[in-house]
């Protein structure tokens, strides 16, 4: 008989309570106070059942995108997948999900519509253990590929957590598709840290947004790190 882990209903009563303790504009732009959900233990613990049973692979594409979407809502919580505080010494979820779980779901994960899993799944990546860099850096760009603007931002950074050879290439290519201030703060960081040849070129590139303060205070901080002029 097949265990029954309450996905869809988690899912349903999840989507209840967001409409009827936020307004409608609160709701439809995302501006919910998810970790504030009374029920997050019910969920954890029924996922922490569902990985330890190993059975992840006989879920329905339903119950998939469900997971997908409980683990968008805990974006703030980072306990499902725990890409809040992920270092070596930390375990990817504390919910006993196992690397071999983890894999398996990053497939859900790029294609989801959940634009907060994807950013989870980029973080933790680099930190696996049992599994091969080329298989994380191919994943990585599968994400960068279909991922919107701040998952791309994190991918590049997570490609350059694990030596990615062709990251320098990426981010020049990249430059002008992404016109956001914070995706153009990391290429500039990250061609600063790869001590490019056309770092002088791409910070003159970038003090044409005046508008954008930060990014203006960054290229100041790495022209003066880089000694540059």
């Amino acid at each position: 008989m097949k265990a029954t882990y309450h996905i869809t209903q988690h899912v349903e009563q999840f989507e209840q309570w967001r409409k009827e303790n936020h307004t409608q504009e609160q709701y439809e732009k995302g501006f919910t106070d998810d970790p504030a959900y009374p029920f997050w233990e019910n969920i954890e613990s029924d996922l922490k059942q569902l990985f330890e049973s190993g059975t992840l692979q006989n879920l329905s594409i339903e119950e998939q995108e469900g997971i997908m979407y409980l683990i968008a809502r805990s974006w703030d919580v980072g306990n499902i997948i725990n890409w809040l505080t992920i270092s070596a010494e930390e375990p990817i979820s504390y919910l006993e999900c196992t690397e071999s779980d983890f894999l398996q779901m990053c497939q859900w994960a790029l294609k989801t519509k959940e634009e907060d899993v994807k950013c989870q799944f980029v973080k933790v990546l680099p930190f696996l253990k049992t599994i091969s860099k080329d298989v994380i850096r191919a994943l990585l760009l599968d994400f960068y590929k279909d991922g919107g603007t701040y998952t791309k931002r994190m991918s590049l950074f997570a490609l350059q957590e694990t030596k990615y050879p062709h990251l320098e290439e990426l981010v020049l290519t990249s430059w002008a598709s992404e016109e956001d201030e914070f995706y153009t703060i990391a290429c500039i960081n990250i061609l600063h840290s790869l001590k490019s040849k056309e770092l002088k070129v791409y910070l003159k590139k970038a003090e044409a947004y005046k508008d954008w303060e930060f990014l203006q205070e960054n290229i100041q901080r790495i022209k003066k790190e880089a000694k540059l002029k």
